[in-house]
Parts: structure tokens; sequence; C-alpha cells
């Protein structure tokens, strides 16, 4: 266990109400919902300095409010058996897994809706299985897996599911497409795009790319890219991610790594003065991952006007600015990069203010919370 989650322990221990909020807006509405997701926004008043996420909960517990619903939260992965309900019913069970399924077995309620932020759970576990093997056939080395959802039956219990992802994000909960509502997800967006811009040294921009991830590196794709960019020394890799923590992967790409054109930066916060630094450095942003649900990563550098290069798995829709990768290979993926290297600045330029535009249209706090309660109306009819 790490220190991270021993803290979080101890301090749930020390106060169970940060992981049950009853009634979050002292409402006297007769229906009721309890929503397994996070709890913390709510305590603190604020939100989170490196995901949407946080924002994202308020949204989702305004609409139960706005329709009419008593809100109880529940932090999605806290033991429920701990959890002093009273006599507590609820009309609606949403939220996440472990304890959307937990909560939907103890109440019973009316209607459920899973809230399904990545791909199908079978998916995602067997496409980091395939990307591991592969990389095992070109260096000799199994690594550890690092984003192994267990297995649950989530979306077949559910009488609705409300996904984060596109129409190809909804393709691997096969059978199930009938009862899944799409929403796009939230970037940050405290960008200055005029700022970046005027900062921007656009003819030297296009040799500069993004790789922005959190856990999993060979799931994120970034060992591909460590096996592209040292041979392009005209070419800069910035590398904004928690990768030195994955100390086989590190160990296995330490020369790659130590390649005068790879930036390892570490985990940078996407509202700190630094990350805005790299977006002024960076024409594109890159991503070949193996599964997410739709990528707030690539969705948050668009916001800032970077050009996304990024595979299908992504779950994010791009429009006319950059490309989907016809497949993720090394070659189909080298290909890319050096196409767009070769753009000329104000090609760049024009793809880059697209980029913007199309992130401004879909991926607003906004957008989320107007989809989200659009799609809650519909699959509460």
């Amino acid at each position: 266990m790490n220190f991270r989650k021993t803290i979080t322990k101890f301090l749930d221990k020390l106060n169970p109400k940060r992981c049950y909020i009853r009634n979050v807006y002292q409402s006297e509405h007769k229906k009721s919902v309890l929503v397994s997701y996070l709890t913390l926004p709510f305590l603190t008043g604020q939100n989170g300095p490196s995901h949407t996420s946080s924002a994202e909960s308020k949204e989702i517990a305004k609409a139960f409010d706005d329709l009419g619903f008593r809100v109880d939260i529940i932090r999605y992965d806290y033991p429920i058996d701990q959890i002093n309900f009273g006599n507590r019913e609820y009309d609606l069970v949403f939220g996440l897994e472990p304890n959307f399924l937990k909560a939907v077995n103890k109440f019973n309620p009316k209607k459920s809706i899973y809230y399904a932020t990545g791909a199908y759970c079978g998916f995602q576990n067997m496409a980091e299985v395939k990307r591991l093997e592969e990389l095992k056939k070109r260096r000799g080395k199994l690594l550890t897996r690092r984003r192994v959802v267990e297995n649950h039956n989530s979306s077949d219990l559910a009488d609705g599911v409300i996904s984060i992802g596109n129409d190809w994000t909804k393709s691997t909960y096969s059978g199930h497409a009938k009862k899944i509502e799409n929403i796009r997800v939230s970037a940050f967006s405290n960008f200055s795009l005029p700022e970046i811009e005027a900062n921007k040294n656009w003819p030297k921009s296009k040799l500069s790319f993004l790789w922005f991830g959190s856990v999993g590196a060979v799931h994120k794709g970034l060992d591909l890219l460590l096996e592209i960019f040292p041979k392009h020394k005209n070419l800069d890799l910035y590398i904004c991610g928690a990768v030195e923590k994955e100390k086989d992967f590190v160990e296995l790409y330490q020369k790659e790594l130590k390649s005068p054109n790879i930036h390892l930066v570490g985990w940078t916060s996407p509202s700190s003065a630094q990350f805005k630094k790299i977006m002024e450095t960076c024409a594109f942003t890159i991503l070949p991952s193996c599964s997410e649900g739709m990528s707030s990563s690539i969705a948050t550098c668009m916001y800032a006007g970077l050009i996304p290069l990024v595979s299908r798995e992504t779950g994010v829709d791009i429009n006319n600015s950059g490309a989907i990768f016809a497949d993720n290979s090394i070659k189909t993926i080298e290909k890319t990069i050096l196409s767009f290297s070769k753009l000329s600045a104000s090609e760049i330029k024009k793809q880059s203010t697209e980029s913007y535009n199309f992130a401004l249209d879909n991926f607003s706090l906004g957008t989320f919370a107007s989809d989200f309660q659009s799609k809650l109306k519909k699959l509460l009819k």
C-alpha cells in the first residue's frame, strides 16, 4: 500500500463523514438518489488541481437536485458496510463501481444508472495485456500491469448507463448499446489561447510533441513513442506523467529516456505555470492509448490549441485537426508524426485554431453539465 492510500484510510477512519454525505443541498425533495462517486469536492468546496472529475461531480449532483432528487453521496470505494445509513431508502442509485453494485444490491432501488468513465472493463483489461505482450516480444521483458480493473457486471445490472465517451467507447460494451447514453468529458480551460499563441514559435513548435498521461505508460503508448523519437533527434518529446514511479518501465527504457530530445518532466498539474509553458512550446499532443473512455488529457490539450495525434481508443472525436492513427503500430505512428512535423507553420497555426474551437464547443464544463442533464432525463423517462 502506498503512502497516499495509507493516509486516506487513516483519515477515513478518523472521520467517516468524509465518505458519506446526507442530503447535500438540504432539500425537501421527496425522491432520493444515492450517488456513488466523489465526496471530497463537496467537503472542501474546491476542484482538484489535476483532474476535471471534481468539477464534474458537482455538476452531477446539481443535475439530480434540479430534477427533484434529494442527493446523498457515498465515496465510490469506501467500505459500504461501515456506513450507517439509518432507515434510508433510495428511488435511484447512480454511480461508479464498486459501491454502485453494492448499493443496488443493498437498497434495491426503483431504478439504477451506471456511470461508465472508461471503456468496458473486460475490453480495457485485455487491451493492456495485449500491449504488454507486444512489448515483451519487442524487448524480451513482461512489465507489470498498471491499469487493472476488477471485472464487474455494472452495465448488465443497471437499467441505464451514462458513458463518458464516443461511439467507439460505446462499442466496447457489447450488447448494451440501447441503454447507453454518451456524454462528453470536460477539460481544464484555464488557458488564454491568445497568450499561448503570442508566446509560441510556430516553426519550432511543430517539432515538439507532448505525451500527457497518468498511470500506465505502456497502456497509454509511451513505450511506442520512446521507440520512435530517439531516432529523430530534430523532434522533441515532452513527457508529463508520473512515469518515474513505474520502475520496471524506467529500467527498460533508461537509454531512450536519456536521449537529448526526450524531456521527462514528470507529473505536472494542468493548472500550473509549468504546464502552460509546455503548451507554448509544443504544437502537438500525442496519445496512442489502448483504452480510455474519453481522454480528458487530450481534451485539455486541445483546449490550449494543441493538435491531437491519437488512437481511436482515446475515445476522442477530433473533427478537422490532427489525426487518428489508422492502427497503433510503431510504423503507422512514426509515419504520422513525421508527416505532421513537415507541415508549414501557417497550416500548424490553422489546425491549432481548429483544435481549440472544437474543444471550446465540445469539452467545456457547461457542455458536460448540459449533456449529463439531458441524458439523465432521457434515462429517467
